[in-house]
């Protein structure tokens, strides 16, 4: 006996199981391929077109089901104390517990889109208002699934982690810019004794002293041309 809802498929003697263990309907030629969630296809061959019909309207009913009725008010439930932020969340809750005695990981529903922000956010803050042995005891989500309690346990667990997380400070240390004329050492103290007539004193051996003129010709008393001590003048 053929029995089609929109919970369960049964079709004699090719397939009697239940439609979160479908993931796809497709037709091949004259068969009807049911592709599974452990990777199996079964083939169903010569179906009538009212059979045909009635599987692909009863899946996609459970898919407009499940991807609507599990997300908003399983967790509004669990979060109803949420508005009251002026108490700690475990009053409103009870217990971290009560997440899990109230939600269970449910692979016919690893396919849920993410819970919505505003509600993820609140879920979040529960994570900064229990302790941490607390979520240690919440079975741990299961890869690649979507389903609320596993939503809900990962974005509980990154919560605490984001708390423990240590604050780190860059301390970079303060560089002062120094120019060219300060790294360069100046050993000759200049002094302007008349008209374009300088005279310079050796600061590390006050006995050499010369005189520099700027005027025309420019000379030095050291008898050199463009000696080190006109450079100097010019560079004062």
């Amino acid at each position: 006996m053929v029995k089609i809802t929109d919970k369960i498929i049964s079709i004699p003697p090719y397939i009697s199981t239940t439609w979160d263990k479908v993931v796809s309907l497709h037709m091949k030629e004259q068969e009807l391929i049911i592709t599974l969630k452990n990777g199996e296809a079964v083939a169903l061959p010569g179906l009538a077109p009212d059979v045909i019909e009635l599987m692909f309207s009863s899946h996609a009913a459970f898919l407009e089901a499940s991807a609507s009725r599990p997300i908003q008010e399983p967790v509004k439930k669990i979060l109803q104390g949420a508005d009251h932020l002026g108490a700690p969340f475990r009053l409103a809750f009870g217990s971290i517990e009560t997440i899990g005695q109230s939600l269970q990981h449910n692979p016919a529903y690893s396919d849920l889109p993410p819970i919505p922000a505003d509600i993820a956010e609140k879920i979040g803050l529960i994570a900064k208002a229990v302790p941490s042995e607390d979520l240690a005891s919440l079975p741990a989500a299961e890869e690649n699934c979507n389903c609320i309690y596993c939503q809900m346990c990962r974005i509980l667990k990154q919560g605490v982690a984001a708390s423990a997380e240590p604050l780190h400070m860059s301390v970079e240390p303060l560089e002062e810019e120094v120019s060219e004329a300060d790294l360069r050492f100046e050993q000759w103290e200049i002094t302007n004794s008349g008209d374009k007539l300088y005279h310079l004193t050796n600061k590390l051996d006050s006995s050499e002293q010369y005189d520099v003129f700027l005027g025309s010709p420019v000379g030095c008393t050291c008898g050199k041309p463009n000696c080190e001590h006109v450079i100097a003048v010019l560079r004062h």
